[in-house]
């Protein structure tokens, strides 16, 4: 046993280092730890010089000192990037052959790009690598690297519309921009500070999609619940799309069965429109002039669908009813198709097929009236199960999907190139998109003699009418957050008509 004992003085030596050791690993704690706590109190004070500051100056000083530390972040992860991507030892692609939704190549042949898009670029690749003071992945970065939301995509294709056609005042270009900075950084809006997190834009982002507390996703998915569905007792999913062949156009009714869901049904009631021919036409893009003429028609066609839903729900077949408007776009040559959905319900069980013949006699009685050249085809199908209206309001409140139109592009031109015959051709109609997409919606017709009838100009993307809509006598199960948001909102909007009538009496 004597032989195996460790004399006094070594095991005194080992105790000592493990003491060291122990206290290097608590004094290495203690300064990530303070470091961290500098960083978190930095950023309290910042957005507490935001949220205190006296004076309209002092909150935008605020703001540009929260922009400065949000572009110093930027600057990193883009360097890190860079050191990451000199290791390789392939060389990156060039720019000429790089596609518009491939950001981690964009990213790579940034500095040969324009420096407009090459800094929205950085912007973007910065936010789905974000990383928060904990070191845990930020919130964009999950959704990309974790949850497979192309995002990066998306993203990368809005970036080449940084100079977009607006011949409208619509702001394009900010609105854009918005969208790329969504989640970054904060704003000051008319003197007053506010938390720009989210740019709101639930026609191109799923997760604003999800999280818009107005009309997103996941706000009707909690309303439209077993609950929901249980007190609406009979559901209908409806569709109302444009068709110039009167052959073409149809009325059908039926029951929504399980092989509905399935996309590679050809005779899906669901996806039936994703493989019809894009109706709208537009001219080329030098032609601006001559887009009213298909916005009049498209319009026309739009607010002939919601005035047949009006009939629908006044005529009693329905006590509730949401619709909305979507989009489906095309390239080389620019086309869209613009179509209603909409959910319905009903104490009183009703035929399909008698629904749908009425809603297509009302759409072709509107258009005959408007001498526009153009047929409904309806679909009405009977929703069976909650878990049936949860996925019709999922499939109803999609975003517009861009990355499905470039795709297609690159697989009928797959020689496409930036500065080429299509190229030339194709960014043009990229960058008149959203002009064209927003002007269906600005404000009243502009020309009278145009468009006949009052829903040509009363038209809406969100078409809500009776126990479909949040309040009184609603059927749906509003989630307290919403009604808390709601009633605020009234309460504002009441208050800013108030002072705005005032105001109008006062300058009388």
């Amino acid at each position: 046993m004597s032989a195996n004992l460790i004399p006094a003085n070594v095991l005194r030596a080992l105790l000592l280092d493990s003491q060291l050791e122990k206290r290097l690993q608590r004094e290495a704690m203690a300064s990530k730890r303070g470091h961290a706590e500098r960083r978190r109190d930095a950023t309290r004070k910042v957005v507490r010089d935001m949220a205190d500051a006296a004076t309209p100056e002092a909150r935008i000083a605020a703001a540009k000192a929260r922009a400065h530390s949000v572009h110093a972040k930027i600057e990193e992860i883009a360097a890190a990037a860079d050191f990451n991507l000199a290791k390789l030892p392939l060389p990156p692609l060039p720019p000429a052959q790089v596609r518009i939704d491939d950001l981690a190549h964009l990213f790579a042949v940034r500095h040969q790009l324009d420096p407009l898009l090459r800094q929205s670029l950085e912007i973007i690749f910065a936010k789905i690598n974000w990383s928060n003071r904990d070191g845990q992945p930020g919130y964009f970065n999950k959704a990309v690297h974790k949850n497979s939301i192309p995002l990066d995509q998306r993203l990368a294709i809005l970036a080449h519309m940084c100079q977009p056609v607006d011949d409208g005042d619509l702001h394009l270009a900010g609105h854009v921009k918005a969208v790329l900075e969504c989640g970054l950084f904060s704003h000051v809006k008319r003197g007053k500070f506010h938390y720009g997190h989210r740019c709101q834009d639930a026609e191109h982002c799923d997760l604003c999609n999800y999280l818009n507390i107005n009309c997103g996703l996941k706000i009707m998915q909690s309303a439209y619940s077993s609950r929901a569905f249980a007190r609406g007792v009979n559901f209908y999913a409806i569709t109302i799309a444009p068709r110039w062949n009167p052959e073409a156009a149809r009325a059908l009714g039926g029951d929504l069965q399980p092989d509905d869901w399935n996309f590679e049904n050809s005779g899906s009631l669901i996806y039936g429109e994703s493989r019809v021919a894009h109706v709208f036409k537009y001219p080329p893009v030098e032609a601006e002039s001559a887009d009213w003429e298909i916005q009049s028609v498209i319009r026309q066609f739009l607010g002939a669908g919601q005035y047949a839903l009006g009939k629908l729900y006044r005529n009693h077949w329905v006590t509730g009813l949401r619709a909305r408007v979507e989009n489906s776009i095309h390239f080389l040559p620019y086309a869209e198709h613009w179509h209603t959905h909409a959910v319905a319900s009903s104490p009183v069980f009703h035929d399909p097929q008698c629904m749908a013949d009425f809603l297509k006699e009302q759409v072709e009685s509107a258009l005959g009236r408007l001498d526009v050249p153009l047929f409904g085809n309806v679909k009405v199908a009977v929703i069976s199960s909650a878990e049936d209206l949860r996925k019709w309001i999922e499939y109803l409140y999609k975003t517009i999907d861009l990355i499905q139109p470039v795709h297609s592009v690159y697989n009928r031109h797959p020689n496409l190139v930036r500065g080429d015959a299509n190229w030339k051709t194709f960014i043009p109609e990229l960058r008149a998109y959203l002009n064209r997409n927003r002007m269906l919606f600005k404000g009243a017709r502009l020309f009278a003699e145009d468009e006949k009838g009052r829903h040509t100009y009363t038209l809406r993307r969100n078409y809500v009418l009776g126990n479909h809509g949040f309040g009184m006598h609603s059927i749906l199960s509003e989630p307290q957050r919403h009604k808390e948001w709601r009633l605020k909102h009234c309460a504002d909007t009441r208050k800013a008509r108030a002072h705005k009538r005032l105001q109008a009496a006062a300058d009388l």
